[in-house]
């Protein structure tokens, strides 16, 4: 089963999520979507701190998925 969803579906409560695009290659990275007095909200890279809509080349995002549970930490 495919773990990708539509971005369309993605949350916008500030829960961090994985979303991908073509920039032009597929391209996945760590956002979350907010909303400042300046901005109508937008997804906020975290990796960056910028939005994925600024910026060239600009990042086509158009699918979302949770960020998967990492895995136990070695004794």
């Amino acid at each position: 089963m495919n773990p990708w969803k539509p971005i369309d579906t993605a949350p916008k409560d500030g829960t961090p999520i994985l979303v991908g695009g073509y920039q032009p290659e597929w391209e996945a990275v760590t956002v979350y979507w907010t909303q400042y007095p300046h901005r109508m909200g937008g997804w906020y890279l975290v990796e960056t701190g910028a939005y994925a809509d600024d910026g060239e080349p600009q990042l086509k995002i158009t699918h979302w998925t949770e960020i998967p549970t990492p895995p136990p930490q070695p004794q």
